[in-house]
């Protein structure tokens, strides 16, 4: 068998075990979310609803600090909250952002938000990844056995497979997994930016503010709450 079909059908086996344990942790950010918004209110404690890691409570302060000035930007309609979790200048932002040192002063909050959510992101995706892995670890031995079996199975009669497998398996399954899980992360980073991307815009939002929501299948456009 070349390397590319062992590949090939490592990937295969693998992204359907990593799929499995990615299924489960892309419906858990909600957990998060009630953290984050235990931290967000100005008169709140930052001890949350539960466990909280230092790193993303220290982000989530940083949140916190400059909402005071986020609000008064979104109350004077110069910045909303994207489909997918970020904040940016609406297509029909205020005429304050044709005043420069204003426009100026909004792009540098809206850049410090943006970077502070994508550390918050990045965070909840390691715990994500490392769950998935430990999932997969689990599994791993049985893993190897299946590819094993596979790989034997389609090998000529006379060929030492169980060399083959001792000399590649290991090294192309861990390649294999590596793959499969960056691919399978990226479907659930998707969902964890949806979820959160509803959670600023249902409590950091007011009536009349603005914010961007899709249209129609993957066409977004921006409109007042």
């Amino acid at each position: 068998m070349g390397t590319t079909v062992l590949r090939q059908t490592l990937f295969a086996m693998v992204v359907a075990a990593v799929a499995t344990g990615c299924a489960a942790q892309a419906g858990s950010p909600h957990h998060d979310s009630e953290d984050l918004l235990s931290i967000l209110p100005a008169d709140g404690k930052a001890d949350g609803n539960g466990p909280l890691s230092e790193a993303k409570r220290a982000v989530l302060l940083r949140i916190r600090a400059r909402r005071p000035e986020m609000a008064r930007l979104k109350a004077e309609l110069a910045v909303g909250e994207t489909h997918d979790g970020y904040v940016a200048e609406p297509t029909e932002a205020s005429t304050n952002m044709d005043d420069l040192d204003y426009a100026v002063k909004a792009g540098e909050l809206i850049a410090a938000e943006n970077a502070d959510r994508d550390d918050f992101y990045d965070l909840v995706m390691a715990e994500h990844e490392a769950d998935i892995r430990s999932q997969i670890d689990e599994q791993l031995e049985d893993l190897r056995a299946q590819v094993v079996e596979q790989l034997c199975a389609q090998l000529p009669r006379g060929v030492p497979c169980e060399e083959i497998a001792e000399t590649t398996i290991g090294v192309a399954l861990d390649a294999a997994m590596d793959e499969a899980i960056r691919v399978e992360l990226e479907e659930v980073r998707s969902v964890v930016l949806s979820v959160y991307a509803e959670v600023w815009q249902d409590r950091l939002t007011e009536p009349g503010q603005w914010i961007e929501t899709e249209v129609e299948p993957g066409v977004y456009a921006w409109r007042l709450k």
